[in-house]
């Protein structure tokens, strides 16, 4: 079989699916492309992160033979999410001419990951049984790889010194470079908990015993971990997008609500002024 490059979108692998799609793809000994883009036109009317994703996907369309695409179809009517996440799928099948692959996730209907995966790889001439053992093969190593950071991040609560819970969703704190620049700043005094690393079912149980009239799930499992944690914890940080109304009606129900050190990190570029922001944590 001939050995294609397919890429996947960055703002993809922040979600379990698209990291079990990576493995899926790798097991099938497909070349896989990621890349990191820099913003080249910036678009104001859109937040930092759509404009980087915009960037990520013009870089791909001359590198691969295909790109993944992901739809999430599967949330309920009463559940709000962000425009510009559901408005990523349309974006990249009008930027690409040709060549893209649709998963469609939609489980109350029965288009579950695995029959998507089986039904739009079966164009590659692969046999059922393989695609089969190869998506089984990648949900079992994500499932180990989750289950590792989930024991890590629960270890960080023991540690020594202080600790900050970092809020935001998972293309926000998936950024490692500005992790590191928020220890950085805080001279390693501090430990930083990522609330995306815990077990979903136990957040829920914690979210439920909050009295707040929201459809987001986003802010409900936000709230729950930090109802979990806020006696194990000295601070917390939202890593927030600029433009979100999600970040800004959590960022106003926190200060409300809890009685902690505590700062909004609105990203608007890539140079964000931690000296300025973090100084909450330096008295």
């Amino acid at each position: 079989m001939e050995k294609y490059k397919i890429g996947i979108p960055n703002l993809f692998l922040c979600y379990e699916e698209g990291k079990i799609i990576k493995k899926f793809l790798e097991v099938l000994n497909f070349e896989v492309i990621v890349l990191k883009s820099e913003i080249i036109e910036y678009k104001k009317n859109i937040c930092y992160q759509l404009n980087e994703f915009l960037a990520n996907i013009n870089s791909l369309k001359d590198m691969c033979n295909y790109i993944i695409n992901i739809k999430f179809d599967s949330i309920s009517t009463k559940e709000r999410g962000c425009s510009n996440f559901f408005a990523s799928y349309d974006l990249i099948n009008n930027t690409y001419d040709n060549n893209v692959l649709n998963i469609v996730i939609d489980n109350k209907n029965m288009r579950t990951l695995y029959k998507e995966l089986i039904k739009v790889f079966s164009r590659f001439n692969i046999d059922k049984k393989e695609l089969k053992k190869a998506y089984f093969n990648a949900r079992i190593k994500i499932a180990k790889e989750r289950k590792k950071e989930i024991i890590d991040n629960n270890n960080i609560i023991y540690k020594e010194g202080k600790k900050i819970l970092i809020l935001g969703h998972s293309y926000n704190i998936a950024d490692e470079k500005l992790l590191n620049r928020i220890k950085s700043k805080l001279n390693n005094n501090y430990n930083l908990i990522l609330c995306d690393k815990f077990d979903r079912e136990k957040v829920k149980l914690y979210s439920k015993n909050i009295s707040i009239k929201t459809e987001s799930k986003y802010i409900k499992e936000s709230l729950g971990v930090i109802e979990m944690l806020k006696n194990n914890i000295d601070g917390i940080i939202l890593i927030s997008s600029d433009m979100c109304i999600f970040d800004n009606m959590l960022d106003e129900y926190i200060k409300k609500k809890y009685n902690i050190k505590y700062i909004n990190l609105i990203i608007k570029n890539e140079f964000v002024n931690l000296e300025e922001n973090l100084e909450v944590f330096y008295t």
